[in-house]
């Protein structure tokens, strides 16, 4: 029980921090970046065999 306890703090910390963080403004660069994925697709690298 222990462990569940100790992870269940840890989570409970990690929720506060993130809840108390606030989303910075994007700069001109991150819009870039933000509009050039709006249109992409992830691609996946590795060759796939279809027959299998």
């Amino acid at each position: 029980m222990d462990r569940l306890t100790e992870m269940a703090r840890i989570q409970n910390q990690k929720a506060k921090e993130i809840s108390r963080e606030q989303l910075q403004p994007l700069d001109a660069e991150g819009k870039a970046l933000a509009e050039h994925k709006r249109e992409t697709f992830d691609v996946i690298a590795t060759p796939v065999d279809p027959l299998r």
